[in-house]
């Protein structure tokens, strides 16, 4: 008997079912937390992009003409 492929739609749904079957077998803190972690890194990066973004320029330091004469 010649040995037959797998189709692609059978290989995606065997992903799926064994992505389904991990899922169901880990305990809800567990998942949880890893929510709330990935939650709280989305939070941290953005707050970096945004403050990044609206923090003003440092200008150049200037000498003022009265301590150039002391």
């Amino acid at each position: 008997m010649a040995e037959q492929q797998p189709s692609e739609i059978h290989v995606n749904v065997n992903v799926w079912k064994r992505w389904d079957d991990w899922l169901s077998r880990q305990d809800a803190w567990a998942v949880l937390l890893i929510v709330t972690s990935l939650v709280a890194m989305a939070g941290i990066g953005t707050y970096l992009l945004v403050s990044a973004a609206v923090r003003p320029t440092s200008a150049p330091l200037t000498v003022s003409p009265q301590s150039q004469g002391r």
